[in-house]
Parts: structure tokens; C-alpha cells; sequence
């Protein structure tokens, strides 16, 4: 599965309909190389994707349901930011969202939700893992220490392809409860 995500890293980003098609297999395949606590697990068999916000996606997610996460189905869940996030496993907060943050990421950390989005600087705001275009190539930050204080493994092959960051502070980092 590796080797799918290797190429995202160098496709084009041209126009906005393309750049969301790669961020939707970017968000699969964080799926597959992070590890959450069993506890997401105790409760339902779903691996439950929420969107926050403005859907910037279109129809490309929905090509994702269904598929497996470590044996569990992958189901779409979109929200607006008044709705529980509680019931997630990977949350991405959309950019319509960016007032919200600090409030969506408290929730999040409060579940030991993986937390993605496109929203500049997010992953040294708190957030765990940041998309962003440069030199028209989506790319990603990852804040493992966010992760970590959460429960949350990244594999160290993600790691490897992504630009590794730290937060700005200690407030971020120990926002998970233990």
C-alpha cells in the first residue's frame, strides 16, 4: 500500500477538481499507515471518515466507502462544526472551518481522533497531519507528537515521505487525555 501513496506525493495539483481527487487518496491511505487506539474499536466495526465543513471534496470521497481499514468497512460521515465529532476516526477540518479550530481540535484530541486538513499551518497549530501544495504538488506535514500524546502510531514509512514538524508549544501536544 506504500507504494500508492509514494506517487501522490509528486502528482500535479493543476487545477482545484484534481487537487481534491489526490487529498481523498492521500486521506485512504493515512488510513492505512496510522494505528489508533483499540478503543475506536470496541463499540462498532466501521472506520468512520468525517468531513467538517464545506465539502471541498465533491463526489471523490464517496469512492472511498466501503473500502476496508484494517478490517473494518470505511463509512463517509459529513458534518457541519455543531455535530459531535465523537463517533470519528479520522477527522478533516475543512478550510470553511478555520474559526473553529482550536474548538474542533479540543474535541478531537478529547476522542483520540486523527485530525487532517488543508488549513495553512495546521499541523504546527495541533493538528496531526497538514496538506498543502508547493511547487503544484500536494505534499504533508506530520506533527508526531500530537499523534503520540493521542495514542496514535504513524508508521515510520510515512514518516519518511512527509515533512515532520513539532507544535508551537506545549498546549498543543497534551491536549489528548491519557
Amino acid at each position: 500500500m506504500l507504494a500508492c501513496l509514494g506517487p501522490l506525493a509528486t502528482v500535479s495539483a493543476v487545477e482545484p477538481q484534481s487537487e481534491y481527487k489526490v487529498k481523498s487518496a492521500y486521506l485512504y491511505n493515512f488510513s492505512k499507515f496510522t494505528q489508533l487506539p483499540e478503543t475506536h474499536f470496541t463499540e462498532s466495526d466501521r472506520y468512520d471518515l468525517c468531513v467538517v465543513g464545506n465539502n471541498p471534496f465533491g463526489s471523490f470521497l464517496d469512492t472511498l466507502a466501503g473500502r476496508e481499514v484494517d478490517g473494518h468497512a470505511l463509512t463517509l460521515h459529513y458534518l457541519d462544526n455543531k455535530q459531535p465529532v465523537n463517533k470519528c476516526e479520522i477527522l478533516f477540518i475543512t478550510r470553511s472551518e478555520t474559526r473553529q479550530l482550536d474548538q474542533l481540535l479540543r474535541q478531537a484530541a478529547e476522542n483520540k481522533i486523527l485530525t487532517i486538513s488543508d488549513i495553512d499551518g495546521f499541523a504546527s497549530h495541533g493538528g496531526m497531519i497538514g496538506l498543502f501544495v508547493k511547487d503544484n504538488r500536494i505534499r504533508f506535514q506530520i506533527n508526531p507528537a500530537v499523534a503520540r500524546s493521542c495514542g496514535i502510531s504513524i508508521s515510520a514509512k510515512l514518516l519518511e515521505l512527509g515533512e515532520v514538524i513539532s507544535s508551537n508549544g506545549d498546549k498543543e501536544r497534551s491536549r489528548c487525555s491519557e
